[in-house]
């Protein structure tokens, strides 16, 4: 069965995010198609069988990292449970790397610097034993606190955010700095698409 991959980053219509929102909620990925509706707004690319069926998304959400003091984007994969075995996860995270690398680049003050992806399938970090990736482009960079293998990568030609930059990135999205007795004692990311916090399932 062939499959086609779409870059969907900041292109979505209310059309697909519902599309992405019932295929998460019938998936059981997520709990329901309200908290379904919010996340497909985040969707970076889709993937499709050849019958035109929604069988995979990927989605980020900008984030401030305190042990870098540097906004990422938190990468997230969900591939329908029949598609498993479709080795979607490589292709899809390389074409959002892209879509990400050529948002961020467009923009005169970038958004996030990276991408950060959390292997929680474990096979994944099985099978990626290299500490850099020259393809992807992605380095390991340590252990999540619930012991999940992490790959970050930097997008070229951008420059590490000042403190000021990251301050003012942080409230524009309606967050807030850490305080000083806050820094990395509070995982980053949230809720994951049907248990799959950034994870990569293939």
């Amino acid at each position: 069965m062939t499959h086609k991959i779409e870059a969907v980053w900041k292109k979505t219509t209310p059309e697909l995010e519902l599309e992405i929102a019932k295929f998460w909620v019938a998936e059981k990925a997520l709990p329901n198609e309200a908290a379904a509706t919010l996340r497909a707004k985040q969707a970076v690319c889709i993937a499709r069988n050849d019958e035109g069926k929604l069988i995979a998304v990927c989605s980020v959400q900008a984030k401030l990292v305190p042990r870098l003091r540097q906004r990422l984007y938190f990468y997230r994969t969900f591939v329908g449970a029949e598609h498993r075995n479709s080795k979607l996860v490589y292709p899809m995270m390389m074409e959002a790397r892209k879509a990400l690398q050529e948002y961020t680049l467009s923009l005169s003050q970038p958004e996030c610097i990276g991408i950060l992806i959390e292997f929680e399938n474990k096979g994944l970090g099985t099978a990626y034993r290299m500490a850099y990736d020259a393809a992807s482009k992605f380095t390991f960079v340590g252990f999540s606190p619930k012991g999940m293998d992490q790959r970050l990568s930097y997008f070229d030609g951008v420059d590490l955010q000042t403190p000021e930059q990251v301050k003012a990135a942080v409230i524009a999205a309606g967050g807030r700095l850490p305080g000083p007795g806050q820094r990395g004692q509070r995982r980053q990311g949230g809720q994951g698409q049907g248990g799959q916090r950034r994870q990569q399932r293939g």
